[in-house]
């Protein structure tokens, strides 16, 4: 992208339901997984927004952390899993090594957010991991 203002053109894919195929060629030819828009929102970002499980691992084999992050607010990959109320791609994440205690930058986990914003089948699915440990 030559400005953040920019939508890279796998963002845009992603964004419009592009199938985990297209999403690999262009990723063969080129397009730079690792691009951000001026928020920092890149393409795990969206990814977990829209649901898409299969873009998610995909990323994350293609070398993501999914316990980074490069939006300026620091909300990390299972914090947004968890502002949209989505256990699967929470257990997705956390079997590919993302940590429940990650913090923003205002010190809130995905438990917290949960919370706050009332997601109760993710903050009884956190709180039971929790427990466990």
């Amino acid at each position: 992208m030559d400005s953040p203002d920019e939508v890279s053109v796998l963002n845009y894919a992603v964004r419009k339901n592009a199938s985990l195929e297209l999403v690999a060629f262009l990723v063969e030819h080129g397009a730079d997984m690792f691009a951000i828009d001026r928020d920092g929102v890149g393409i795990l970002d969206i990814a977990i927004k829209f649901k898409r499980y299969d873009i998610v691992q995909f990323c994350i084999d293609k070398g993501i952390d999914v316990n980074s992050t490069k939006r300026k607010s620091g909300i990390l990959p299972i914090i947004l899993a968890s502002c949209f109320n989505d256990v699967e791609m929470i257990k997705l994440l956390i079997k590919n090594g993302a940590k429940i205690d990650g913090l923003d930058k205002n010190g809130m986990c995905a438990s917290d957010y949960a919370l706050k914003m009332g997601q109760k089948d993710v903050a009884n699915f956190l709180e039971e991991l929790i427990n466990q440990q």
